[in-house]
């Protein structure tokens, strides 16, 4: 017994498949190259940070002028201020730090990039060694930041693709019911014929992989006609 199957669902099945696998390999792609970008800048800006506190305080630790940072302007606080910090040392000693830096309490980290764990958050580090003059800073950041750009950046492609793909689905339904359209007219056209009608099967607007399976039914009534009148023939003669 043959094994029936429905040719509009493998066709949707075949279309969707690969729609969803691209969809995935995209925002996989794009997980990657964005969360590679944001370590970059965010490195970047570390580095940065650590540039220009060297320049600011560099001329008064070699002066020993006493080095004091002053008092924190309350008004430029910012929400993920907590979340970066630095710390300084001279000759060993640590003369300045920002106040969400004493969590590290006598930690100091290798010179260049790490990652360290402190109170359940996760932090990035970098250290800047001047040996000609005894002076060390230390930029840190929380992978907080970090976390949420790469979630902003992921909702921005994920969010449209939760409207598109849905609508995508629905198209291709769609079209693919008009597409085998021809087909179900055709069947319905062979259900309403009478036993005797061997008429070619009319060809207004097929499609062009169905031409062939229209032009062999067609050979095929000729054959059942032809036989039918050879046997009707017969039968008056015999008559």
């Amino acid at each position: 017994m043959s094994k029936i199957y429905s040719l509009r669902k493998d066709l949707i099945v075949w279309i969707s498949i690969p729609v969803l696998i691209a969809t995935s390999l995209t925002l996989l792609i794009g997980f990657i190259f964005a969360w590679h970008e944001v370590e970059e800048v965010y490195d970047a800006q570390l580095v940065h940070s650590a540039k220009i506190l060297l320049q600011l305080t560099e001329h008064e630790i070699l002066e020993d002028e006493g080095f004091h940072l002053g008092v924190e302007n309350a008004n430029l606080e910012h929400k993920y201020e907590q979340k970066i910090g630095f710390r300084i040392w001279v000759n060993n000693t640590l003369i300045t730090q920002s106040p969400n830096t004493l969590v590290f309490s006598d930690f100091e980290a290798s010179p260049g990039f790490s990652d360290h764990q402190f109170e359940k958050n996760k932090w990035r580090f970098f250290v800047f060694l001047d040996p000609e003059h005894g002076i060390k800073i230390e930029t840190s950041e929380r992978y907080d930041i970090r976390y949420e750009v790469i979630s902003q950046i992921m909702a921005a492609l994920v969010l449209p693709g939760l409207v598109f793909i849905p609508l995508i689905f629905v198209i291709v339904w769609i079209g693919v019911r008009k597409v085998l359209k021809p087909v179900i007219k055709i069947s319905a056209n062979m259900d309403k014929r009478s036993p005797d009608d061997f008429s070619p099967i009319e060809q207004l607007t097929v499609a062009e992989e169905i031409v062939p399976l229209v032009q062999a039914l067609n050979r095929l009534f000729g054959r059942i006609g032809e036989s039918f009148r050879r046997e009707r023939e017969f039968t008056d003669y015999a008559a």
